[in-house]
Order: C-alpha cells, then structure tokens, then sequence
C-alpha cells in the first residue's frame, strides 16, 4: 500500500512544525500530497466566553467577535508557515481551514487519508497557547494510522544511514496491524528494525518472532534484530528509544480497553516525547 494521502493537523507549537518535517520525509517516498488542516474552534471560543450576564449580550457579541478575528488572523500565520516549509520541499500539498471542534474535523477528516501525521500534543486553543491535548483523545476514534510526533525530530539522511526503527509485538490484533502498517509505509532498503517482544515464555516468545520476521522479509525488510526480554515493556523501550528513530506500537481500539491501555503503554510511549510513534490500530 501506497501512502498518496497524508493529513497534518496544524497549529501554532512546535509539535506540529516536527509533524510537518516527518510528513515530508515521508511524503518524498511515496510521492504523497500533504494536507494541512487547522481548524477555528468555534466551540471554545463560545466555551471561553462563559455565562453572559443580564444585559451583557452586546458586550458577549462584541468579544466573541474579537477573539473569532484574533484566531482566524493565528490560522492565517499557521497556513502562511505551513505553505513556506512545504513549498522548499516541492512537495504536493493542500491547505484546509475548517470550523468546528477541532478533534471532530481531524476524526472526520482522517479517514479520508491514508496516513495522519500529528503532534504528540495538540494546541488548537489559541487563547491557552499553553494547554495541549494528549493525541490519546484521538486513537479510539479513527481506522487511520497516526504518526505522533514529539517536539523534536531528527531524521535520518537514508543516503548515509538507515531508519532504526524499534516494534513492539506482543502477538495481539494490535500489535500485528501496527506491523503490517509499519511494512507498507516504509522504503524496505533504507530501515534496520528491531523486533521487541517481552513475553516470558521463551517458546512463545520465540515463535511471534519468527512470525513477525518472515512478515517483514517477506515485503523486503533485510535488516532484522529479534530481542527477547524479561523486562517490563516500557522499561525496555525507555532502555533502546534514544539509539532509535521511531518507534511502533499497537493500540487496542476496543472502548472498554482503551482508558487501560492507552495509560499503561501507549500513553506512556507517547510521554517519553524523544522518538516519533507510529500507531497501529
């Protein structure tokens, strides 16, 4: 499969100018068109405003209008930003500016794409610059796979050294759509992956491995380490994050597991903020 579309929601952090740096690092491969999407957040914007007093319409009206000027003139400088770093790389893209709940347009949106590219955290509310939202609020609501991004990225330059990229398979539906999605996304020459499994039975353990091995050669990823460990998951990650330049996990997109899940691995992956995560689900 062929990555042709790839969503970018944008806002004014440093989180989304890393996200746009790797959607283009991936876009140059697949020779994909780049959306990038902000949204006017209507409902905070009336959210901010309050209860209005007796008599305090004209004044509500009044500043309602005032900050809907000061966030189209924000989304203005966003789409401005994001044209300019797209247009050095000559990469397709397209520029959407959208009204709503800005977790609703990226859910809706997303399945329209092959690919979403997003900020770890999301900063959509221009009047609290500081308060992001956790992209764990996204991942029990979208098929797409999504790339969570941290502040900072460093790509690899694939003509000197190839992408290290660290799997965590356990077996699980999860983890082998991660897998799966992780072998069409990349260019098989240019990725040196570990394979990472902590189940502590050896035989088993072993076995997912081979699995998860011919899965990935058999699309024409050569260069393979299988690890098996005792330790916890998280600690083992945390341990080989910083030799990596992504990392792939799983999420299980059950409800009733998600608040569970999302706390105990994804979520803590995702907290690390050192390496981008691709999401499979």
């Amino acid at each position: 499969m062929l990555i042709k579309r790839i969503l970018v929601p944008l806002d004014h952090s440093k989180y989304s100018e890393s996200a746009v740096e790797l959607a283009c690092f991936i876009a140059k491969y697949h020779e994909s068109e780049i959306t990038g999407m902000v949204v006017l957040d209507l409902p905070g914007i009336e959210h901010s405003l309050g209860s209005t007093p007796i008599g305090g319409m004209y004044y509500a009206e009044k500043l309602e209008e005032k900050k809907r000027k000061e966030a189209e003139e924000h989304i203005r400088k966003i789409l401005e930003k994001f044209e300019e770093q797209i247009t050095a790389q000559g990469i397709k893209f397209r520029a959407a500016s959208l009204q709503g709940s800005p977790l609703q347009q990226i859910i809706d949106h997303s399945i329209y794409y092959d690919l979403v590219v997003s900020g770890s955290r999301l900063y959509c509310n221009f009047d609290a610059p500081r308060d992001g939202m956790p992209l764990t609020d996204l991942l029990d609501q979208t098929i797409t796979p999504i790339y969570a991004v941290p502040e900072e990225i460093n790509p690899p330059d694939i003509s000197v050294e190839k992408v290290r990229t660290l799997i965590a398979f356990d077996g699980s539906m999860a983890s082998a759509r991660a897998l799966q999605e992780y072998a069409h996304l990349v260019r098989p020459d240019a990725v040196d992956v570990t394979l990472l499994t902590a189940k502590q039975e050896k035989e088993e353990a072993e076995n997912l491995l081979d699995e998860a091995e011919h899965y990935l050669r058999a699309h024409g990823i050569e260069t393979i380490t299988r690890v098996r460990s005792e330790k916890d998951i998280i600690a083992e990650i945390e341990d080989r994050i910083e030799d990596m330049h992504a990392v792939v996990v799983g999420v299980n997109a059950k409800k009733r597991f998600m608040k569970y899940f999302v706390g105990s691995t994804t979520k803590r992956v995702l907290d690390m903020n050192k390496r981008p995560v691709l999401l499979g689900h």
